[in-house]
């Protein structure tokens, strides 16, 4: 199959996903439905440039001049490569998990809060879980400890955080900075979850969570972060 055949066969996969996604009964273009569908489904939102460029690349490839259709130009092996990428992810969108399976340590509300800031220290993180009386989990974030720190300070008194446990602390953290996702949900989910909460409306996500079916009291699977999305775009 040359490059022109594949290009063309995976447009046309694409253009039928599309329709169905739409259940479209009459014929639409394919940058509509691309302007369309970006508005709902962030994977299409994230390529749809692409896409449109794509769709005049095939008017180019194509000569309508003649019947049947003629080939009359073949796109670069650089341009084919993306565009079977775009297609894999529109048509068999990856998940949360494996994607970004990492081990994930929580701390007990009792741990001591020394132990906990040099923890965050030594591997350079700004955020943890952290299981409270309930056994579920919160995300502590190195501002929510400033905040602490500061708030002690006003009291007038000395602060030797030696003496002080991580639940603690874990007052001062923002409501809804964090998530909980089942490992069957989608990267695109995830990606939606962080631009909805980017909304002068919403609060802040600072972190998504993955576990087994998305409870907050089971065994954290992974971790997802804005900036893990970043680099994913890049992949």
């Amino acid at each position: 199959m040359s490059r022109a055949d594949e290009f063309l066969r995976i447009y046309n996969e694409l253009a039928k996903n599309f329709e169905g996604q739409l259940n479209a009964t009459y014929r639409m273009g394919f940058s509509k439905m691309v302007h369309i569908l970006a508005k709902r489904n962030s994977i299409i939102r994230t390529y749809q440039n692409d896409l449109r460029d794509y769709s005049d690349l095939r008017n180019a490839i194509v000569h309508h001049r003649t019947y049947p259709d003629v080939i009359i130009a073949e796109p670069t092996p650089q341009v084919l490569q993306k565009f079977r990428r775009i297609h894999r992810e529109i048509l068999k969108p990856r998940l949360v998990y494996p994607t970004f399976k990492r081990d994930v340590t929580d701390f007990d509300i009792n741990t001591g809060l020394l132990t906990v800031i040099q923890y965050m220290k030594k591997n350079d993180y700004s955020q943890i879980i952290i299981r409270d009386s309930k056994d579920q989990m919160n995300l502590l974030t190195s501002e929510a400890v400033t905040r602490w720190l500061a708030i002690e300070a006003q009291a007038g008194t000395a602060v030797s955080v030696s003496n002080y446990k991580v639940g603690d602390a874990l007052v001062y953290i923002d409501e809804g900075n964090m998530i909980v996702m089942p490992r069957d949900e989608t990267v695109s989910k995830a990606r939606d979850a962080f631009d909805n909460s980017a909304q002068p409306v919403m609060p802040q996500l600072c972190a998504i969570v993955i576990t087994h079916s998305g409870r907050l009291h089971e065994k954290p699977l992974g971790i997802i972060t804005p900036w893990d999305l970043l680099d994913e775009k890049n992949l």
